[in-house]
């Protein structure tokens, strides 16, 4: 963890001379001792290009590297690259999996979005249900985004029983977390 922190703090510049290229060097050591956010931390630094020469395909070996850690949110950026075709070939069966395995590691984003991989039936065969059950999971760990879609299921009758007042719950709920289309 010590790597982690160190990395932040260069990433960062608090105490230290900010430096993307220390950041990087010290995550890279942490992921190498097994810690997953390392891991997921140097994915992005890639991902992003944020001061070192972009290249997805680093991402993606560290992507895949802290999702094998268990890291929830390396599995969902990982997702998300298959999701949008973003240096890998485009696979919404890909993104589903790593969607799941996030939200098995408990990323609520994760469960968010394969609660929409559910209800476009992208990668999947369509099911409200299944939808609004990836959905609860992820609102109930107060993601804003699973919220609102809870709201659309019940105002429109997707696989639940239509209920105006439930909708009004989940927009309401949507809002406070400060999900804006709530």
């Amino acid at each position: 963890m010590g790597c982690k922190f160190l990395g932040t703090l260069f990433l960062q510049g608090k105490g230290v001379t900010q430096s993307y290229l220390e950041a990087k060097n010290y995550y890279v050591k942490g992921c190498q001792l097994g810690f997953n956010e390392s891991c997921r931390l140097v994915g992005q630094l890639y991902d992003k290009g944020l001061g070192i020469s972009q290249s997805y395909a680093k991402a993606v070996e560290y992507y895949s590297k802290g999702c094998d850690l268990k890291d929830g949110p390396s599995c969902r950026n990982l997702g998300s690259l298959y999701w949008q075709g973003t240096g890998v070939t485009k696979s919404d069966s890909k993104a589903k999996e790593y969607f799941e395995k996030g939200c098995e590691f408990n990323d609520a984003s994760s469960c968010s979005l394969l609660g929409l991989c559910y209800r476009e039936g992208l990668g999947v065969e369509k099911s409200n249900l299944k939808a609004k059950e990836f959905f609860e999971k992820s609102c109930n760990s107060s993601e804003g985004l699973s919220c609102y879609e809870l709201g659309i299921l019940y105002k429109e009758g997707e696989g639940v029983r239509q209920s105006y007042q439930k909708a009004k719950e989940y927009f309401e709920k949507g809002c406070i977390l400060n999900f804006g289309m709530a």
